[in-house]
Order: C-alpha cells, then structure tokens, then sequence
C-alpha cells in the first residue's frame, strides 16, 4: 500500500509542476494539494480512509482531463512528409 501512496504522490507532484509550467495554477494548485492530503491522509495503521483515497481518485482525474485537454489544444498538426525543397 506505501508503494500505491508513493506513486501516487509522485504522478500528483509531477502533474502539478507540468501544469505549472504550462501557467495552470489553479490545477497546479489541485495537484498539489492532493498530493500533500495524501501524505498527510494515513491512519495509523498507514492506510488512507476511503473518503480520502475516493477524493484523491476524483482530483486526479480532474487533474489528468485538465492535462489532456490542454495538450490537445496546444499540440500542432504532426509533422508530414518533407518537403522536396529540403533535399533539393
């Protein structure tokens, strides 16, 4: 369970700092909270509650859509052949 929790936290700080980097605070900040809620979140017998663990699967979808979203919106045409002209 410690290593669910540790990538979890892991994906969750990561995202924060890519969608700090593409000036998406607000999700930033939704990361970042979750992944500290998770640290913070074990009882004592180092488990999560399950309203916990359910809101943490609810931010991180949330987080990840808001990711995909972006990149899709921001990612070009692939790139084609090349041009003759290249190699000319």
């Amino acid at each position: 369970m410690q290593n669910y929790l540790g990538a979890n936290q892991q994906v969750l700080s990561g995202q924060s700092s890519i969608a700090s980097a593409m000036g998406m605070s607000s999700v930033a900040s939704q990361a970042q909270s979750a992944a500290g809620l998770l640290s913070g979140a074990s009882g004592g017998n180092g488990v999560p509650s399950t309203s916990v663990l359910s809101q943490l699967g609810g931010t991180q979808q949330n987080v990840s859509q808001s990711l995909m979203q972006a990149f899709s919106k921001s990612s070009t045409t692939p790139p084609t052949a090349a041009n003759k002209q290249t190699f000319s």
